[in-house]
């Protein structure tokens, strides 16, 4: 006798959920959703709205309040745009047992992918698998066929699982983005996590459709996520399916308007707007700020204005670095000296600014050390019609200075190269200026010895000087 009462209350518990989770939406307000709100030309406003019934002008209001205050926008203009509203389309499928199953499920997914085709959106086919993931992405309604690769895997006992991770794929988009789940279960074993999966839909802005058995997961799924529910044995659920999947394909519509309050650009102020109508109980509630930054992020956005700011501000950039460059009266007459400097002899004083530390405007001005360097004139000194080089280890070899500029370094690409490891790739130079031989330090890390003390400056060489470049000792001979 217990056991027949408690069976009498649990069917009268399902069915008090089966009229208020079936028979009450039948009696539902349309899904309205505002799209975008357009403020660029403020105080003109345009309102994008997607709706499910075609919206009537002289049902509608519009209110826009500020603080405490609102004042009624009594002109505005409803515009139905072009084209179909952008629908991003997900549909997750089991696997078939039989033929019949995957020619049903087959013509179920050429229906459903057939009636958002147009829209401009996305069309992705999932097959639910505990055991892996099985994606189709970017479906063509023509390949939608008997031959399509259709892959049959077991039952998957955790659907809920397996479209969780469907979910975590789906990228974010400004369209709107519908998931249609297709299930021929009655109990999922993973129905405990339906309230996370539920968390998850609303997060991501999914409007959530389920076909299956009536259950009371599928109730709780529907519920959680204010989703549509089609039993998947009766013939008008598919009816009733794709004429909502129509609604949600049709066009939206863009109100225009003239703000009453017609705030100033460089105040900041929260607006909130109420609209009222789609025949809906409440009223649309949403809001925009006005901000002297967002004013300049929205100017600056349009490429009309953007690109050409930017090319003014390079160009001003350029001029300023222009005039910049000879401000300092010193450097005119630093430019003045170097002009009549060969290319050769600006390359030496740049390293010797290198070296010794000192500014290039001052080594300019030295008039000892910009004569020695200069090819018009002749530095102080013995001239030799012939020189060379004597290492002062290995049998005192000798090595001819039979160029005008002789290089010495542990690199391969010097005239002479030393295999010394205190020694700089580039280290030393001989020129041979007018039958005078100048000794340069490169930057060297170590520094140039001549006869004991460090080159400070370039040097003219005299025959049996002694130069030292890390361990090496080199003797200069000329004659």
């Amino acid at each position: 006798m217990e056991r027949h009462s408690l069976k009498a209350t649990d069917c009268l518990f399902k069915t008090f959920l089966c009229y208020l989770f079936f028979i009450i939406p039948l009696f539902a307000e349309p899904r309205v959703k505002v799209q975008s709100i357009g403020l660029s030309d403020y105080p003109n406003v345009e309102i994008q709205i997607h709706s499910e019934t075609k919206p009537n002008p002289s049902d509608l209001s519009i209110r826009e309040q500020v603080g405490v205050s609102s004042m009624v926008v009594s002109e505005f203009v409803v515009e139905e745009n072009t084209g179909k509203n952008p629908v991003d389309l997900y549909l997750s499928l089991p696997s078939y047992t039989d033929a019949t199953d995957r020619r049903w499920l087959l013509a179920l997914a050429s229906r459903i992918f057939g009636s958002t085709e147009g829209t401009g959106g996305i069309s992705n086919l999932h097959i639910q698998s505990n055991a892996k993931f099985i994606q189709y992405e970017r479906i063509q309604l023509n390949s939608i066929s008997n031959a399509f690769p259709y892959p049959k895997e077991p039952l998957a006992s955790s659907p809920i699982q397996s479209l969780e991770e469907f979910l975590d794929s789906i990228p974010e988009s400004k369209k709107d983005k519908i998931l249609i789940f297709v299930n021929f279960q009655s109990e999922w074993a993973d129905r405990f996590r339906i309230p996370e999966f539920a968390k998850k839909i609303r997060e991501k802005k999914i409007h959530l459709i389920v076909i299956s058995p009536s259950s009371l997961a599928a109730t709780k799924l529907v519920s959680y996520t204010d989703g549509e529910f089609y039993e998947v044995s009766k013939n008008e659920s598919y009816a009733n399916l794709f004429t909502s999947l129509q609604k949600k394909t049709r066009p939206s519509f863009t109100i225009k308007y003239k703000s009453p309050w017609d705030i100033s650009k460089l105040e900041t102020e929260t607006v909130a707007l109420l609209i009222g109508g789609f025949g809906l109980n409440n009223d649309i509630n949403i809001k925009y700020e006005l901000s002297m930054w967002w004013t300049l992020y929205r100017k600056f956005s349009d490429p009309f204005l953007f690109f050409p700011a930017v090319l003014f501000l390079v160009l001003l950039c350029f001029a300023s670095l222009y005039y910049l460059r000879g401000f300092d009266g010193q450097k005119e007459t630093y430019v003045a000296t170097m002009e009549k400097v060969s290319p050769e002899s600006r390359d030496e004083i740049e390293v010797y600014d290198r070296v010794y530390g000192e500014t290039m405007e001052r080594a300019a001005r030295d008039k000892e050390i910009a004569n020695s360097i200069r090819e018009k004139e002749v530095p102080e000194g013995l001239s030799y019609s012939y020189a060379v080089l004597i290492k002062k280890e290995n049998g005192n070899e000798k090595y001819p200075i039979q160029w005008d500029e002789t290089k010495l370094g542990r690199s391969e690409t010097n005239h002479l190269v030393l295999f010394d490891s205190e020694v700089s790739n580039l280290h030393a130079k001989i020129k041979k200026v007018k039958g005078k031989f100048i000794l340069f330090d490169c930057a060297s890390e170590t520094g140039v010895y001549l006869n004991g003390r460090k080159l400070l400056r370039p040097k003219v060489l005299f025959d049996l000087d002694e130069i030292r470049l890390g361990k090496t000792v080199l003797s200069f001979r000329g004659r």
